[in-house]
């Protein structure tokens, strides 16, 4: 039996770019067997659009998806109100959501995003179930939001799928919640791991590239790391490379919309200001080199990934540097070890806090023999982790249970 399943995937701009749970998404529908799942994504039109045709996805347009979020790190408070309006003012949408449903009768829908609340709602009440993917550690200090949350989706969302055990933790009250980690393209879990130029150079590891992979923001740790780098101006063996871009392009920044946003402190030019403070303070041991598309030849001339952020979680880049036998290091809030064990496949080290980054980056440049260690056992375990066809076979194993049980309740019925 083929099951037909509805994507529907939040973007917040046309100019967007490609973001990591697009990656998941696209993954997944590729790894599913053949005959077993029909694919088709729901989702605003742009870059994403664009990237999910590209790889053979079929898509159809909405608008805009409404989406409400507790996450750690970005708290709703101050300015970060405005997102509740913002919210309610794409529930304008519902009807798309509703009309495709009715129309191409899909067995059941995954929403992409834990905050897709109005969504689930829409779709439920057609009567078709619904999956959603968590995907973003819950901030449990807005206890409003985040308790309404719970309890809509408790109400409308058949299974709930999390990314790893950081976010399960977090979801303590969702009845019916699993983990199935993200899937890696099998290309990358069958690359070799590369020989790195500073992973042992004459025994001594007198050089050492870091990386940092992620959109410029503060969330994710970029001036906590311009602090390490700082730290370590005088260490002469270690470089640093920013790789990433901002959350919005240079177009919205120039926008007469970009910069009120800029004024309500909804949107930040990071990477100018990052370029500006890495000038001001003369560090000549860092560089921002922007969005790259190829990342496997940024990994392969990385030693060492660093993944600071206020998320209190790993983030796709460092199962993708681990798979390629590189260690990460990872700050977080609370120490949950199912993908990064601490000193075992990398190092973590607490939230907002540039000393013991810097710490933590220097005694890896300092002990490139642990460095290596920790790259082949992070390789090792994330190979089997992130495997796509067994992403592929739980995800799959999740629909047949909930069309399976529909269609025993139908039978009931009769």
């Amino acid at each position: 039996m083929c099951m037909r399943v509805l994507y529907v995937q939040m973007v917040s701009s046309p100019h967007s770019p490609v973001d990591g749970s697009t990656m998941s998404m696209m993954h997944l529908i590729k790894s599913f067997p053949p005959g077993e799942v029909q694919a088709r994504v729901l989702c605003p039109p742009g870059k994403v659009a664009e990237f999910l045709q590209k790889n053979g996805v079929d898509w159809s347009a909405i608008p805009s998806v409404s989406l409400l979020q507790s996450t750690a790190g970005i708290p709703i408070r101050g300015a970060r109100r405005l997102d509740v309006l913002r919210a309610l003012w794409d529930t304008r949408h519902g009807g798309v959501i509703r009309r495709i449903v009715s129309e191409w009768r899909p067995d059941l829908v995954h929403l992409n995003e834990r905050g897709m609340l109005h969504a689930a709602r829409a779709v439920d009440q057609i009567g078709v179930p619904v999956v959603m993917h968590a995907r973003q550690v819950a901030d449990p200090t807005n206890s409003v939001v985040h308790s309404r949350s719970i309890q809509w989706i408790n109400r409308h969302v058949a299974r709930t799928i999390a990314i790893d055990e950081s976010v399960r933790s977090s979801l303590r009250g969702i009845q019916r919640c699993e983990v199935v980690y993200n899937p890696l393209p099998e290309s990358l879990l069958s690359s070799p791991g590369p020989e790195r130029p500073g992973a042992l150079r004459n025994g001594t590891g007198d050089e050492m590239n870091v990386t940092y992979l992620a959109t410029l923001s503060t969330v994710k740790g970029v001036w906590d790391l311009l602090e390490a780098a700082d730290r370590l101006r005088n260490h002469r063996g270690i470089r640093f490379s920013l790789v990433g871009g901002n959350s919005r392009s240079a177009a919205f920044h120039k926008s007469l919309i970009g910069r009120v946003a800029r004024v309500l402190g909804l949107a930040s030019d990071t990477e100018r200001k990052l370029s500006e403070a890495i000038g001001i303070r003369r560090l000549e041991n860092i560089r921002l080199l922007g969005r790259v598309s190829d990342i496997q030849t940024v990994l392969a001339g990385t030693d060492l990934l660093v993944f600071p952020s206020h998320l209190n979680g790993p983030g796709r880049a460092v199962f993708e540097a681990g798979v390629m036998g590189i260690p990460s290091i990872v700050a977080m809030k609370d120490k949950v070890e199912d993908v990064v064990q601490h000193g075992v496949t990398g190092l973590i080290v607490p939230e907002r806090n540039p000393v013991e980054l810097a710490a933590a980056i220097q005694r890896l440049a300092d002990d490139p023999s642990l460095r290596v260690r920790m790259g082949a056992a992070a390789r090792e375990r994330y190979v089997r982790q992130f495997d796509p066809r067994c992403a592929a076979e739980a995800v799959l194993g999740i629909y047949r249970q909930i069309v399976t049980a529909r269609s025993q309740r139908a039978v009931d019925q009769q």
